[in-house]
């Protein structure tokens, strides 16, 4: 193969690791956001349960 290929070749590599790297850090975003509102919720669920059996 050619320079020009090996050129082309890692230009389309480089490419799709950053899309994967793009891709990878809004996944972890968004479990992160879904772990914080699932904590949320069970501690507002926990404090409703204090409250009746007061």
């Amino acid at each position: 193969m050619g320079p020009a290929v090996e050129l082309w070749k890692e230009r389309e590599m480089d490419k799709t690791r950053k899309k994967y790297e793009r891709l990878s850090e809004k996944i972890m975003l968004w479990e992160e956001k879904k772990k914080k509102k699932k904590q949320r919720e069970s501690f507002i669920e926990q404090r409703e349960v204090l409250k009746r059996q007061s």
